[in-house]
């Protein structure tokens, strides 16, 4: 397996799932089907690349690797049973390929969507928002990005410091706009940026870490 298919790579148990959907007052046989498919050896183990090409193949299918990718380490009840009633709706919402503002506010407007969990299924499923691809930013990422050490990287997203719940749609766009703007600099893809912008949180946040960059000056690969 190469370092692309490592990415973003989740892993969860089979019977972890059954057991949620279980609990549901209501079942929708495609998550079965899903599990059936892509189990193996009681594990579903997907990478954002994984999702990407079952969302390409069949965009049921890729919500539910997109959901399951997100929630791997489990899910409340009352959480996944409002998914697998809005599954349909969610397909729906997805479905274009480049999505808007209005778009945008209809997908964070479903019950237990938000920025972090929109921004990895929107990248997940290879979308763009706003003319610029999606790329995952969750509470990891938002605290790197706001750091001094990273103002001078994230211009636009500097202007709304702070603001990532009050003002999340005009948040995600200006960290888009320079997050698109780094990977051009340094000839880097959004997904090697997300991926060490969280690396990056990870290891901020450990006890004794030492030798990562704490800069994109200092990053020569991600």
């Amino acid at each position: 397996m190469n370092q692309q298919d490592l990415r973003w790579q989740t892993t969860s148990r089979r019977d972890m799932w059954t057991g949620l959907l279980d609990r549901l007052p209501e079942r929708d046989m495609r998550f079965t089907a899903f599990l059936d498919h892509y189990t193996q050896d009681g594990d579903i183990t997907l990478s954002r690349h994984d999702v990407r090409d079952i969302y390409g193949h069949n965009p049921d299918f890729g919500l539910i690797a997109a959901i399951l990718w997100v929630h791997f380490r489990g899910v409340r009840i009352n959480a996944l049973s409002l998914l697998v009633r809005d599954l349909s709706s969610l397909v729906q919402l997805f479905a274009p390929a480049d999505l808007n503002d209005a778009a945008m506010s209809r997908i964070l407007g479903q019950p237990g969507i938000s920025i972090p969990t929109a921004s990895k299924m929107l990248s997940a499923c290879d979308k763009r928002f706003g003319g610029l691809r999606a790329a995952i930013l969750d509470d990891t990422i938002i605290d790197v990005i706001e750091s001094d050490d990273f103002r001078a990287d994230f211009v636009e997203t500097t202007r709304l410091r702070g603001k990532s719940r009050s003002r999340p749609i005009d948040y995600y766009k200006a960290y888009l706009q320079d997050l698109d703007r780094l990977a051009r600099r340094m000839a880097l893809s959004t997904d090697d940026i997300d991926q060490y912008l969280s690396i990056l949180g990870a290891a901020r946040s450990a006890p004794k870490t030492t030798g990562m960059p704490t800069r994109f000056a200092d990053c020569v690969s991600c």
